[in-house]
């Protein structure tokens, strides 16, 4: 017995050892494929063998690496089609900060061909991939002033997910029509399935006329219906635009996103400027935004559910939270202030103009403070139902009344 055991054992011991062999090879293997792909390039002259543009540097990358740019001036536009991070170095011991800067010539702007088709001309393009752009300045101001033609854009992402942090993006203040004065960050769809994810974090955001951040999940090249999954957030952003008619922060079609902590700071209290624009989204979260100085706060157009909590909005124009055909969403402790102003509302329900013609319902305001307007909340038309209110404040509210019916103060 003890003979045939041992037989046994000691015939299936070289097996056993090969296949553990060939495991322990794979492994290697596997982890050497990895170590190798995680490569750092360097732009510019800070680091010795730094490539001399941008673009070359990333043309090189592989997937999953690193391009970091040194302080310097770089007038070119960048197309991203690989998941890896550009960085800027932002070192103690170098003048300035890595800069990306218009790179066309004369009066007629050089856009990427791909963005050109949807009327865009990015300084950093990302198509159909996830990209970090971490800690540049890129600058729009020398976009060609005499054509109003296509729309300058600081970062692009096109069919593509990713991260835009600790980023400086400047537009220069050009009148032309609303979408040609520029937009800071751009994603776009041509597809209607996949999910992707942007997270807009702690960048400083001046002087795009048609916004700051405009996300669309909708699918671009079909019937209007169809869309992707897009999630993330936009947190400790300062913004500031310049013209009227600017949509700062625009959500379409996105799914539980976050907005926290931005600092929004318009021009005036006349313009039509709305501070946060969302369309058809379904659970976004709006939490410890400031809003100053701008014609309208947060406008929510079937929407729900949703929340906005601990928001401060002050000198409104016109009104501070605009429902529109949206349900079940949680309006608490926020402040939201104006100076009197004839027509100007803290929270206004607006039905939609459909057939049928479905109302804002369902919604909760509880604990908000509301100062200097017109109307406290206007409850707007009979088809708006269900919405409570519980543990509001409100102070100065000429000369209309706290809570008022109907679509119009007095």
């Amino acid at each position: 017995m003890n003979s045939q055991t041992m037989a046994g054992t000691n015939s299936t011991l070289p097996r056993a050892k090969g296949l553990m062999l060939s495991l322990l090879l794979m492994m290697a293997s596997a982890f050497s494929c990895v170590t190798a792909s995680a490569a750092t390039l360097t732009v510019g002259l800070c680091q010795p063998g730094g490539y001399s543009t941008i673009q070359s540097a990333v043309n090189a990358a592989a997937a999953g690496d690193t391009v970091n740019v040194c302080p310097g001036v770089y007038p070119e536009s960048v197309l991203i089609t690989k998941n890896l991070t550009l960085a800027g170095i932002n070192a103690k011991d170098q003048l300035g900060v890595p800069t990306i800067t218009y790179g066309g010539k004369g009066d007629k702007p050089v856009c990427q061909p791909e963005a050109e088709a949807q009327g865009a001309c990015p300084q950093v393009f990302v198509v159909g991939a996830t990209a970090k752009i971490i800690g540049l300045h890129i600058d729009d101001s020398a976009f060609p002033k005499s054509t109003c033609d296509a729309t300058p854009v600081a970062i692009f992402f096109l069919n593509a997910a990713g991260t835009v942090s600790s980023d400086t993006l400047v537009n220069q203040n050009t009148i032309c029509d609303e979408l040609q004065n520029g937009l800071g960050v751009l994603a776009a769809y041509t597809i209607d399935t996949g999910s992707y994810s942007l997270d807009i974090a702690n960048n400083t955001i001046n002087n795009f006329g048609f916004g700051a951040i405009y996300l669309d999940g909708y699918d671009l090249s079909g019937d209007g219906l169809e869309a992707v999954k897009l999630t993330g957030s936009i947190s400790g952003n300062m913004i500031t635009p310049v013209q009227s008619s600017t949509d700062v922060i625009s959500l379409f079609v996105t799914s539980a996103e976050i907005v926290s902590s931005n600092k929004i700071t318009g021009v005036g209290t006349q313009d039509d400027s709305l501070a946060i624009y969302i369309n058809h989204s379904d659970k976004p979260s709006l939490i410890g935004n400031t809003i100053s100085n701008i014609g309208a706060g947060v406008d929510l157009e079937d929407v729900g559910p949703g929340t906005l909590a601990t928001n401060s909005l002050s000198n409104i124009g016109e009104s501070g939270v605009i429902l529109v055909c949206s349900h079940n969403n949680a309006l608490i402790a926020n402040t939201i202030a104006d100076t009197p102003n004839v027509g100007a509302v803290g929270v206004f329900f607006v039905d939609c103009n459909s057939l049928p013609p479905v109302g804002s319902d369902d919604n909760l305001l509880i604990g908000n403070k509301f100062n200097g307007f017109c109307s406290g909340i206007l409850t707007g038309s009979s088809l708006n139902v269900g919405n409570i209110y519980a543990g509001n404040s409100f102070a100065n509210i000429t000369p209309g009344t706290d809570i008022m019916a109907g679509d119009n103060c007095p």
